[in-house]
């Protein structure tokens, strides 16, 4: 019995003796090991690209995040700041300004700042550690654009870009916002600046009395994206065609039926029906500045589908 004892009170001390050197093992507050530090942020051409690379000591997860349709801000887990919280780079090309922010203790909030919502693509790097922000014809910047002054708005309390007032709507290609933009495409740009977002149109046709059309698709596929241009040479309308990557806030998009437009909006303010060889109808919604254009769905005869989607200044 006596030896019993004694063994059991040397696995007791055996054990306390582990455990104390396991906690000792990693410093209170210490963070966890896959928990990646953000080193730092750079930019560089990469042809007419703009690249915003965030650097880090390991592999992030990243959400992009809806909070304006000129920012692309991306949220990065498992992750912590190991730099000044703030501004971390200044003007160059579309790029305002990149804000990074300690959001949450294991996320990091990345803020890149546009004059107007733009394409863009979010990757992880190509070592895997950190990530990296694209934007299409990003390098030049449009005549006429300037940086903000002053500094711009500062980051939320603690260094963390956090939300604004503005509609929460996706940034990026695939945003529609009514009444006002389609992608990196907005009402009231001029043409110059439609290019330097989006590239060279395919293209364009004469509407005397109306205004130019510039389209970025071509037949037979028709799917892209067109504007109307006034003769002052800024835009008035934009519409997508047969693509369904771009989507409203409520996720309406091209292949939506009239039902769901009409279940989400309730009923326009009027329609027009085309007589042709494809029937059409299209769905005003004057009040929000868009338009959906619906015909019978080629797989279900009895059901009418969105093929194409108009964005213009809201009326009354």
């Amino acid at each position: 019995m006596r030896i019993f004892r004694r063994r059991a009170a040397r696995l007791a001390l055996a054990v306390a003796a582990w455990a104390l050197v396991a906690v000792a093992g990693r410093p209170l507050g210490a963070a966890p090991p896959d928990v990646a530090t953000i080193t730092g942020v750079t930019t560089t051409a990469e042809g007419h690209d703009l690249l915003v690379i965030v650097h880090a000591s390991g592999p992030v997860h990243f959400v992009v995040q809806p909070v304006r349709p000129e920012w692309i801000v991306v949220d990065l887990s498992n992750a912590r700041l190991g730099v000044p919280a703030g501004t971390a780079h200044g003007t160059e090309g579309l790029v305002d300004r990149v804000r990074l922010g300690q959001f949450s203790p294991t996320v990091v909030r990345v803020v890149v700042e546009c004059p107007f919502a733009v394409h863009f693509d979010v990757r992880a790097a190509e070592d895997g550690n950190g990530v990296v922000v694209a934007i299409p014809n990003g390098v030049e910047r449009p005549a006429g654009l300037k940086p903000p002054s002053g500094g711009g708005p500062p980051p939320a309390t603690g260094g963390a870009p956090g939300p604004s007032s503005a509609p929460t709507t996706r940034a990026g290609a695939s945003t529609i916002v009514p009444g006002r933009s389609i992608g990196a495409v907005r009402l009231g740009m001029t043409l110059r600046d439609v290019v330097a977002a989006i590239g060279q149109a395919k293209d364009k046709v004469e509407r005397p009395g109306v205004g130019v059309d510039y389209t970025w698709y071509t037949p037979p596929a028709g799917s892209g994206v067109g504007v109307r241009v006034t003769d002052a040479g800024t835009v008035r309308q934009i519409w997508v065609v047969n693509d369904g990557t771009y989507r409203t806030a409520g996720g309406l998009h091209a292949g939506s039926t009239e039902t769901e437009v009409k279940a989400a909006l309730g009923a326009p303010s009027w329609t027009i029906a085309v007589a042709s060889s494809e029937k059409s109808t299209t769905l005003m919604y004057d009040a929000l500045g868009v338009w959906f254009t619906v015909r019978s769905s080629p797989t279900t005869p009895s059901q009418n589908v969105v093929y194409r989607i108009d964005v213009l200044v809201a009326s009354r």
